[in-house]
């Protein structure tokens, strides 16, 4: 079935990358049409309902919601607003068989009273983290690498060199080095790995240290489905459209250029501009398969690295349950650190537990696990090569349940196990699937050195076929992917001499 109307700009999903594109297109008049195949716009940053508790997928709040941050300007200029409530983060940390706690207010002093004989490095640490992130923030954004000439690369990297040396001296090195020359140690090592999975860039620890240290994060009232929500009211407003419940199938190229999308339920969308949120890897070997123009750029990115997805398991507490106001649980084996990512199981992987804020009427407590364990785990959760979903598959996800849930509850104690009033699992199989993010990443490309800060261009060899999301700069993260939509709507609306850049440094 053929419709007869013909749009500016076919995005394919609505993530948050694909939305704000829309948002920042709509608002100049683009006819725009977003086709989301879930029921609900937002991908990774999704909220449900179940028995009474309301879940996030897996954030536990937002430095860029803060009264200045990157994500609350977006909003601002899309005209909408998202009401939020301030999370002062205390993390409970279990590495081995020692119990630590830190409280965003104290958090240095609580580091040095429970690893007094590291006071000295704990210090250097801190001064570090400061120096790293004021090199970082100074000179401002700059400019997606895939958009500067070579001098101005040049020009880039001596001067990185000359005012950031901090930050490539140990920001951009993976972490796991760094910090055992910093700390005999071993349980403060994995404590300082337990805010981010293993095997990161030392920046990535940086900035989630940073995030508690200074106690700046938000979180929304109404829950994460809040922020998609908004912008979902900006598009509608501005004339643009969310087509939920539709999946497409392909997009349509012709001679080298894309025309538009043909979905599963047989319609076709035509539009002079096509823009993929999408993860590259189904992009260009789904949707765009038969596309030769895009050979090299599959070459390219079966050879890098993505962030891991994980078990996710969503899991109701009772209300009689106390948390003593802990937000934030961690278990980690005290072997981890050694440990390679594919080299986790359900008996030593990493456990992060997200106690959220709960909505005013909400009695009982909802707790969301992360549990990081390889999408390959075990022939691919019992899918094999072909990710057939069969009896095999859910009962392996329900003992790897059970054991994630023994570990959390040898820790936390009976009462806890007492308290547990219902749990739904999903796998990086389940992320993949409702997604199409390759894996289940949830964060793009491999966050680790060789990976980090090495993006594809939002342009491809295809003529009107464009990228945005987490897998472009300036990588993932809500703000991250919004991001990406400011640079690449900059680039569209720039062939009609609109600049994007002027009119969103005037309205902030």
């Amino acid at each position: 079935m053929t419709l007869d109307i013909k749009y500016d700009v076919i995005i394919v999903g609505a993530g948050m990358g694909g939305l704000s594109t829309a948002a920042f297109l709509s608002k100049e008049g683009k006819k725009v049409l977003v086709i989301e195949k879930h029921d609900k716009p937002g991908g990774f940053i999704t909220s449900f309902q179940r028995k009474g508790c309301r879940f996030d997928i897996g954030l536990e709040g937002l430095m860029e919601l803060s009264e200045n941050g990157d994500i609350t300007g977006f909003l601002n200029y899309f005209g909408v607003s998202v009401e939020t409530v301030k999370r002062t983060e205390k993390l409970r940390i279990f590495t081995g068989d020692k119990d630590y706690t830190f409280n965003s207010p104290t958090l240095k002093s609580d580091f040095i009273k429970q690893f007094p004989l590291e006071e000295e490095a704990i210090d250097k640490f801190f001064d570090l983290n400061e120096k790293i992130l004021s090199e970082m923030y100074s000179g401002g954004a700059p400019k997606p690498p895939y958009e500067m000439r070579l001098f101005e690369k040049l020009k880039f990297g001596i001067e990185s060199m000359l005012k950031r040396p901090t930050l490539m001296k140990y920001g951009m090195k993976n972490a796991y080095p760094i910090l055992k020359k910093t700390f005999k140690d071993r349980d403060l090592i994995n404590v300082i790995i337990s805010k981010g999975i293993c095997n990161m860039v030392y920046l990535g620890y940086v900035y989630r240290w940073d995030v508690v240290n200074r106690d700046i994060v938000y979180y929304p009232i109404s829950g994460m489905q809040a922020i998609p929500d908004a912008v979902v009211k900006n598009i509608n407003d501005n004339y643009g459209q969310i087509l939920l419940n539709t999946e497409v199938k392909e997009i349509l190229i012709e001679n080298g250029v894309a025309k538009g999308v043909e979905c599963t339920n047989g319609s076709c969308y035509y539009g002079d501009i096509v823009v993929s949120n999408s993860s590259v890897h189904y992009t260009v070997n789904k949707l765009a398969k038969d596309a030769q123009e895009l050979e090299p750029l599959r070459k390219s990115i079966e050879k890098r690295e993505i962030y891991p997805g994980a078990m996710i398991n969503f899991m109701g507490v009772s209300r009689e349950y106390d948390f003593g106001g802990v937000n934030y649980i961690a278990i980690m084996d005290k072997d981890t650190i050694d440990l390679d990512f594919d080299d986790y199981t359900p008996y030593n992987c990493p456990i992060w537990l997200i106690v959220s804020e709960k909505p005013k009427d909400q009695l009982d407590h909802s707790v969301t696990i992360l549990a990081y364990l390889p999408y390959k785990y075990h022939n691919n959760w019992d899918t094999g090569i072909d990710g057939t979903r069969g009896e095999e598959y859910r009962k392996l996800k329900s003992e790897v349940e059970t054991i994630i849930t023994n570990r959390i509850c040898k820790k936390m104690g009976e009462d806890f196990r007492k308290s547990i009033l219902f749990c739904v699992s999903s796998t990086p199989v389940s992320s993949e699937r409702y997604t199409y993010s390759t894996e289940g990443a949830f964060m793009g490309w491999m966050m680790n050195e060789g990976n980090y800060g090495k993006f594809i261009p939002q342009e491809t060899k295809v003529n009107n076929l464009y990228l945005v999301g987490q897998w472009v700069f300036p990588g993932g993260g809500v703000a991250g992917v919004m991001a990406s939509a400011y640079y690449l709507s900059k680039k569209i609306l720039a062939l009609d001499n609109i600049d994007l850049e002027k009119k969103y440094k005037e309205s902030i």
